[in-house]
């Protein structure tokens, strides 16, 4: 990742709130701890009732994290 982008990111994550992500990217790290396996975090976001759009709370991805396991 190059430095412009990560400012980019940085100033993006900040102006969200501390502790909140976009819904992406909460997605996107969900996809990585399920070692690529979308059903499965499809799977645990739903069940945890997480929203498709917007932004979620740290405690809400670890809600659906705790449902990979």
């Amino acid at each position: 990742m190059n430095r412009n982008r990560s400012v980019r990111m940085v100033v993006y994550l900040v102006d969200l709130g501390e502790g909140a992500l976009p819904v992406n990217a909460a997605k996107n790290l969900l996809l990585e701890e399920a070692s690529g396996g979308e059903e499965a975090a499809k799977a645990a976001w739903q069940d945890a009732g997480l929203p498709e759009a917007g932004v979620v709370t740290y405690a809400e991805l670890d809600r659906a994290r705790g449902r990979l396991r």
